[in-house]
């Protein structure tokens, strides 16, 4: 009942009727922590299903913008996945990226940063150090360098990232301009002279510290803006797609 369940929370889905979906995907869960229980996930195949329907629960969250529900609820379904699967896995890699775009999104970078170094770890070891795949990881862990004015640490990424589209990518590609001209854009801050002001609000934002209360890193926007900032949005952490298991669909389906 509960993966029938699931699944009509999927049609739901496809067809953006997300109340419905997150009412039926509850339904499941419902169903499932019923029967499963506190169970050690390595002992029963079935928990698998029911990570699934967390995952989709995450996924309409994830539509609505509410990244802290998301968050909650992707990591319950993680700690199922990382426990009975390989760390490489496909599915652990998903909902991996899923959790670091909605920690990016809620403004937790050290989090979204953390989940991405995972994926990345990963990669490295499947895939080679040099795969296409890896270069669109280190653009996302790029991305949150800049915001954090964190300049040398996303030269180092920029510099990785432009060696392996140098080499997958034909030379008048855009994405490898764009790569370029960041590199550009991140040298000049690290060796410009900054006016004091700026000064200040990028090294109290370099830092990453945390609101104790929502867990998001600290904005300074009070101080005012920083005079020129870097144009990051070619590295703009879009929105994962989310692919089935079987059939290749957005959600996951039983």
């Amino acid at each position: 009942v509960a993966k029938i369940l699931n699944n009509i929370g999927c049609v739901y889905f496809e067809h953006g009727d997300m109340r419905a979906a997150r009412k039926t995907f509850l339904e499941a869960l419902k169903i499932q922590e019923e029967i499963l229980g506190d169970v050690d996930p390595t002992q029963e195949p079935g928990v698998l299903s029911m990570a699934s329907t967390m995952c989709n629960i995450g996924y309409v969250y994830l539509e609505k913008n509410r990244y802290n529900e998301a968050i909650d609820v992707l990591e319950e379904g993680l700690a199922i996945q990382e426990a009975v699967l390989d760390y490489d896995n496909r599915l652990v890699l998903n909902t991996l990226d899923n959790l670091a775009y909605a920690c990016a999104k809620d403004g937790n970078f050290d989090e979204a940063m953390k989940y991405y170094s995972e994926i990345l770890d990963a990669q490295k070891v499947s895939l080679g150090t040099n795969h296409f795949d890896v270069s669109l990881t280190l653009q996302k862990m790029t991305y949150i360098h800049v915001k954090l004015y964190q300049h040398q640490e996303a030269m180092q990424k920029l510099r990785w990232i432009q060696k392996i589209q140098e080499k997958e990518l034909d030379p008048r590609d855009r994405n490898l301009k764009e790569t370029k001209k960041l590199i550009n854009a991140v040298n000049y801050q690290i060796l410009k002279f900054h006016n004091p002001k700026d000064a200040v609000i990028m090294s109290l934002t370099k830092q990453g510290l945390k609101n104790p209360f929502t867990s998001r890193t600290i904005e300074y926007s009070f101080l005012g803006k920083v005079s020129e900032n870097i144009d990051i949005r070619p590295y703009a952490i879009k929105k994962p797609l989310n692919s089935s298991k079987m059939s290749g669909h957005k959600i996951t389906y039983a």
